[in-house]
């Protein structure tokens, strides 16, 4: 029994694991912390950019819609003209949102 015994520990002590440096634990946890901090902030940040764009999306299309309705010169310009210009910038601010937001899910699921 003895013999067994010496050879168990023996073969405990040959599995023992030494650290690369003192401070490996801690450096490790340290790590392990900032990622969850990551995340969760990527998470908590995909939340509010999606907010707000379904926010944004919305109010262009109320000032679409107005737009669309206005009858009288806007700055001198004609309703057509600040319409056009204004749907092409929306549509510029939506696609350039939409890959950022789209990114942002990308990192999200890493």
């Amino acid at each position: 029994m003895e013999g067994t015994q010496d050879k168990f520990s023996s073969l405990m002590r040959k599995g023992k694991l030494e650290m690369p440096f003192a401070d490996f634990e801690d450096n490790t946890m340290r790590r392990i912390q900032a990622e969850l901090k990551y995340k969760v902030s990527i998470r908590r940040n995909f939340r509010i950019s999606f907010i707000f764009f379904v926010l944004g999306t919305g109010f262009g299309l109320i000032i679409n819609s107005i737009l669309s309705n206005a009858d009288e010169f806007i700055l001198g310009l004609a309703p057509e003209t600040v319409l056009m210009a204004f749907q092409l910038i929306f549509v510029l601010v939506v696609l350039t949102q939409s890959e950022n937001i789209y990114r942002l899910f990308l990192k999200l699921k890493e």
